[in-house]
């Protein structure tokens, strides 16, 4: 069932979908998902996975739906850190992987206007962001 279809039954859904919300060492195919793939071709309302049938342009298929707040409950980073030790991130590549992705995702997810048309012009910011206190 595409997402879509499910709010229409009633249900609330969260955008857990593959790509890009999973972020992971290189040994899984394909790669994760860009900071610069999240922020210039993902909006929490496209659902991409293998199930659907639509292309974005990064080999990923993806449904859009239109229904708004409560329906969409957001998303969130799902980090997958279980493979071999060799190919396991250390402490601090998973934080390297994962502050970027946390503000791309909080710009997507709260659909602000975005302050900038690319990831390109978006990172110099991200630094500049911070993190929350504590």
């Amino acid at each position: 069932m595409t997402p879509q279809e499910l709010v229409s039954q009633g249900y609330t859904v969260l955008n857990a979908s593959f790509y890009p919300t999973y972020a992971y060492p290189d040994y899984f195919t394909p790669k994760a998902p860009t900071p610069r793939a999240m922020y210039e071709n993902w909006a929490v309302h496209r659902f991409h996975g293998f199930a659907y049938t639509d292309d974005n342009g990064a080999g990923f298929p993806f449904h859009d739906f239109t229904s708004a707040e409560p329906a969409n409950r957001g998303s969130a980073v799902h980090f997958w850190n279980d493979g071999s030790s060799s190919s396991t991130w250390t402490e601090e590549q998973t934080t390297a992987s994962l502050f970027p992705r946390l503000r791309v995702m909080a710009q997507q997810t709260w659909e602000s206007a975005p302050l900038v048309s690319t990831y390109a012009e978006f990172e110099p910011i991200v630094p500049q962001l911070g993190s929350a206190p504590s």
